[in-house]
């Protein structure tokens, strides 16, 4: 009885290897029928090379005059946009009247912009009287303004409406107190020369909270020194 099974598990065991060579055989020629049958079953299926889309970076790209500029062409660029320009407040206040008037140009659309300039002016010439410091040397202004909560609303592709809330920290080097004014700016973008540019600019106080009964005000020189650390957007990065 051994000898009669001997033969067939020989049998057995020729054929198996035989099938390991043809697997092996098949799996690796690229041009075999097993590639070919794996291209067509592919085809058959319908499945097509994934495609994955990346939207390009909100911004900015570019600055002109210190301004931020080159914003995307969207909702999101716009936020971004009306959130930098208001935070470029202090830009606009430290430089003298001819840098100022090229920093607010940068900001604004080529109608609006003659306007706001002279708007601009105005407002500074009555915020450093009410300061006490008309004569103030803008070298010695402590000016920082940082957005804190903003919302849109989209008129159009290219009309947006984007109202940022802020603090502003104001002091003068030398003087003897500092100042916060919590505001609301409500800046009107237009998609001008492909880039947002404000269209129209109003700000209101408030709305403010309340500080603290028991925290006394700080000093100027304290003031001066935080203000003068690396924004923390950027992790001290320069």
């Amino acid at each position: 009885m051994s000898r009669r099974r001997f033969p067939y598990r020989a049998a057995l065991g020729a054929l198996a290897v035989g099938s390991l060579i043809l697997l092996a055989t098949l799996s690796c020629t690229p041009s075999g029928s097993a590639h070919r049958d794996r291209s067509d079953d592919i085809a058959v299926q319908g499945l097509d090379p994934v495609v994955v889309a990346v939207a390009d970076p909100i911004g900015p790209t570019r600055e002109i005059h210190g301004v931020p500029v080159g914003w995307r062409h969207d909702r999101h660029g716009a936020d971004a946009a009306a959130a930098a320009y208001v935070e470029a407040s202090g830009l606009v206040a430290t430089a003298g009247p001819l840098a100022r008037r090229d920093v607010v140009l940068a900001l604004s659309t080529p109608d609006y912009g003659p306007s706001l300039v002279d708007a601009t002016n105005h407002e500074l010439d009555d915020l450093f009287f009410s300061m006490g410091e008309r004569g103030l040397n803008r070298s010695d202004l402590i000016w920082s303004e940082h957005a804190l909560t903003l919302n849109s609303i989209e008129r159009s592709d290219n009309e947006i409406e984007v109202r940022v809330w802020s603090v502003l920290v104001l002091a003068a080097r030398g003087g003897s107190v500092s100042r916060q004014i919590w505001r609301t700016s409500t800046l009107d973008l237009r998609w001008v020369d492909g880039d947002w540019k404000v269209d129209r600019w109003s700000t209101d106080p408030g709305p403010l909270p309340a500080p603290p009964a028991e925290v006394d005000t700080a000093s100027v020189a304290a003031i001066s020194e935080v203000t003068s650390w690396s924004p923390a957007r950027t992790g001290g990065a320069s």
